[in-house]
């Protein structure tokens, strides 16, 4: 049973024609990853995730499944995590950690694209929830095509 509130947070095809959702519960050190079939889900999938890091966003693009995790506390305020999982292998490379005095808020969303050059460009963007002390911000970030 998935606690209420932590159930499929974000959707992604991965590698390419698959259906992935990613649950917002952890296990333990690793996020939950599900594949989506024909009437079926299998949430056997396990991601390394950043301690106290929730997983609220998913993209996938030539093999690589872009990864965003939020964490937040009270006395730190929010961290943002980005990382990428390769076909293939277990260990994700971390792409980015966001944490004061950069523009963090409650990021819930990641896209990549190709850019002409071979450049991936990561788009995140926070939700402000209706609320006074939240914004609602876009970012972008490129990873340059000769990157690891």
């Amino acid at each position: 049973k998935i606690p209420e509130n932590n159930g499929p947070e974000a959707l992604a095809l991965y590698p390419a024609d698959e259906l992935v959702a990613g649950l917002e519960a952890p296990d333990g050190d690793r996020a939950i990853v599900g594949r989506i079939g024909e009437g079926t889900v299998d949430f056997s999938e396990r991601l390394t995730r950043p301690a106290g890091g929730r997983l609220t966003g998913l993209d996938g693009m030539d093999g690589a499944l872009f990864v965003l995790f939020r964490n937040y506390s009270p006395l730190l305020g929010n961290r943002i995590d980005i990382h990428a999982h390769f076909l293939g292998n277990p260990d994700p490379q971390r792409l980015a950690s966001l944490k004061r005095p950069f523009p963090v808020d409650n990021f819930e969303g990641i896209a990549a694209t190709q850019l002409e050059d071979g450049t991936v460009r990561l788009y995140i963007i926070s939700d402000d929830n209706f609320s006074e002390r939240q914004r609602t911000l876009l970012m972008a970030f490129d990873l340059a095509a000769d990157a690891p």
